[in-house]
């Protein structure tokens, strides 16, 4: 059934004679995650009063969404017109600034003489008018850059890396606090890393005794965050891994969900009550003075940014080079997790100065980072989930959650094996590739 767009209502002509009888005017509530992650992806669920229905980009269906917290972010006054053009029969909605048509058969040249294109679906429209309303959060990313200007100082491109970072922990506050869904928490915990990251990488901007203070501050948030990270993703993974047990082993698991939904909770109840913490919001209050105030430039915050950012590159850059050159399939976890940190120090050091370097010479070099941190990452949580399944083993003493337990580190161990290898061979392919990559970045 097709449907077509519109920017204007289709009106009487020589080739086509409408005649339209206005049916009912009604409301549309459009759903959607914290930062329109379903109309970013040209996706929608949406209700009209009676009915929730979802959009996949194929069709409308009447459906649940099992993906993050959906909340209630935008009305839509739809009218909707029956028309007659000459026997072509149809529906005319007109969906805030957009008209959808609907005619039963395809219509090409009804379609061609007044629409923009063609509509999987109605959904799709949706869609359309959501993705049109000027919400900031349209635009939402986790990804801060320095501004590009080839004379400004250090201090005034961190200046604007701190503040968005800052920004995003805010905007990721109130969803931890309510326990929305987990990737509040995710982004949240992504800006103290990435905050960590630039003081470390870029000494001296302020005063020395004051980033001893801040460092400090990021790394006891760094520690509250950590714990209830490594739940959530403990917690995801125990659910599939009910699938992977045999049938009379799978009722043994309930008692493990309790104990890790237990130690989220506890964790998570620590994180909210240092957020809502007197310490906390007068602490990160003060590092917003100190990052707006030139009062506290440090000896390095006059240098030249575009220098600073080519020295900050070439030094992580030959850490990695020296952290990695002995890496191999026998090689300890605190090895690969120092190398996991240290090419995450990488990638946000491009991150922050990209716009210092030709964007076409960066776009490789992040794809081949994302790739060796996504194994690396995943091998880094499944060894935080054997440590755990192993202290399980360590005090459980019922015999069927017992070897519950042990099934699963068995299974554990075994795609810890298989990701150690793909992460060593990605390692491997970077370092051979390491002068091309030297070259892109101007180091």
């Amino acid at each position: 059934m097709p449907y077509y767009i519109s920017d204007i209502k289709p009106a009487s002509d020589r080739k086509f004679r409408l005649r339209y009888r206005k049916l009912r005017d009604y409301e549309i509530t459009v759903f959607d995650t914290f930062e329109w992650q379903l109309v970013r992806s040209g996706r929608a669920v949406w209700s009209d009063g009676k009915d929730k229905f979802l959009f996949d980009k194929e069709t409308d269906t009447k459906a649940g969404y099992a993906g993050r917290y959906l909340f209630e972010k935008l009305r839509i006054p739809v009218t909707e017109h029956s028309f007659d053009a000459g026997g072509i029969k149809g529906r005319l909605y007109a969906v805030g600034s957009s008209y959808i048509i609907y005619t039963e058969e395809p219509q090409e040249d009804f379609a061609f003489h007044y629409c923009a294109e063609e509509l999987k679906g109605f959904g799709q429209a949706v869609a359309c008018a959501a993705a049109r309303c000027g919400d900031p959060m349209l635009n939402y990313t986790t990804r801060v850059q320095c501004p590009a200007d080839s004379d400004a100082i250090l201090w005034e491109s961190m200046q604007r890396v701190h503040s968005d970072l800052i920004n995003i922990m805010r905007l990721n506050t109130d969803g931890i606090l309510k326990g929305y869904d987990a990737e509040f928490l995710h982004d949240f915990r992504v800006s103290v890393r990435r905050s960590r990251s630039a003081m470390s990488m870029l000494k001296g901007v302020y005063s020395e005794d004051r980033e001893m203070r801040f460092r400090q501050f990021f790394k006891s948030l760094g520690e509250y965050t950590g714990r209830a990270r490594d739940m959530d993703v403990y917690l995801e993974e125990l659910e599939g891994y009910e699938d992977i047990l045999p049938d009379d082993m799978k009722q043994s698991l309930e008692p493990l969900k309790s104990h890790f939904r237990a130690e989220r909770d506890k964790s998570y109840e620590l994180l909210q009550n240092f957020l809502t913490s007197e310490e906390y919001n007068n602490s990160l209050a003060e590092w917003e003075r100190l990052i707006n105030s030139r009062a506290e430039i440090g000896r390095r915050g006059f240098v030249n940014t575009s220098k600073a950012a080519a020295k900050a590159l070439a030094k992580i850059f030959g850490r990695v080079e020296l952290m990695t050159g002995g890496v191999d399939g026998e090689s300890e976890d605190a090895q690969i997790h120092s190398v996991r940190i240290a090419f995450k120090k990488l990638r946000y050091c491009i991150e922050f100065f990209g716009l210092f370097i030709k964007e076409q010479n960066t776009a490789d070099v992040l794809t081949r980072l994302r790739s060796l941190q996504d194994s690396l990452g995943r091998y880094n949580d499944l060894s935080v989930q054997c440590g755990h399944m192993q202290e399980r083993l360590n005090s459980e003493t019922d015999p069927k959650l017992l070897a519950a337990c042990g099934y699963i580190m068995a299974v554990l161990a075994m795609k810890k094996a298989q990701e150690r290898e793909q992460a060593v061979e990605l390692i491997r392919i970077f370092r051979k590739g390491k002068k091309r990559v030297k070259k892109s970045l101007g180091i």
